[in-house]
C-alpha cells in the first residue's frame, strides 16, 4: 500500500510541474525568404515556437500573449504575435556555400507598449546541439514499438541543415 501512495505522490508532483504555457491559436506564420538565398541552398521546413514572458512582482516569469515581435535575418524575415509558430526553410550544409551554407542569426525584437527585448537565435544543424532527442510510439492491435531518435555527431551530423531552435522564448523588461 505504500508503493500506491508512494506513486500517487510522484504522479501529483509531477502534475503540478506541468506545463501551463499560453495555448497558440490561428496558423503558423510562413517567413518570408530573401530573393538573395540561392533556391538550391534550401530544402524542406521546419517550425518554431515563438513566446514572450515578462516577470511579475515576485520575479518569477509569466507568459504574456498578444505580444509583436519581428524576426530577421539576411536572408528571412517575419512578424508575429505571440505565441505564435513561424514556418522557414532549412538551409543545406555544404563546403560548397559560403559558411557551410549556414544562414545568419536570427534577430527576434519583441515590443509590448514600452517594454521590449531582442534576442540573437543562431542557426544549429539539424540533429546537432540544438536539438533534442524524441520518442515515437505506434500501437497496432496488440503490437506497440517505441522508436527513438537520438542527435548524431561528428561527419553525419555535420551534413544535417541548418535549423532554428524548436522554441523562442523572449523575456521582456
Amino acid at each position: 500500500m505504500q508503493r500506491i501512495s508512494f506513486c500517487g505522490l510522484a504522479l501529483v508532483a509531477i502534475a503540478a510541474c506541468a506545463d501551463t504555457s499560453l495555448p497558440v491559436s490561428g496558423q503558423p506564420v510562413t517567413m518570408t525568404q530573401s530573393r538573395a538565398v540561392d533556391a538550391a541552398q534550401t530544402i524542406g521546413g521546419s517550425t518554431t515556437l515563438v513566446r514572450t514572458f515578462t516577470a511579475d512582482a515576485d520575479g518569477k516569469l509569466v507568459e504574456v500573449s498578444g505580444v509583436t515581435c519581428r524576426m530577421r535575418s539576411d536572408q528571412l524575415t517575419a512578424q508575429v504575435i505571440t505565441p505564435q509558430y513561424v514556418t522557414y526553410p532549412n538551409f543545406l550544409q555544404a563546403s560548397r556555400f559560403a559558411n557551410r551554407g549556414q544562414p545568419d542569426p536570427l534577430v527576434v525584437t519583441c515590443r509590448n507598449g514600452e517594454a521590449s527585448a531582442t534576442q540573437v537565435v543562431p542557426a544549429f544543424p539539424q540533429g546537432g546541439a540544438g536539438a533534442r532527442s524524441t520518442t515515437s510510439t505506434s500501437t497496432s492491435g496488440t503490437t506497440t514499438v517505441s522508436t527513438s531518435l537520438v542527435p548524431l555527431t561528428g561527419n553525419v551530423a555535420s551534413s544535417y541543415p541548418w535549423t532554428f531552435p524548436s522554441q523562442i522564448r523572449v523575456t521582456i523588461e
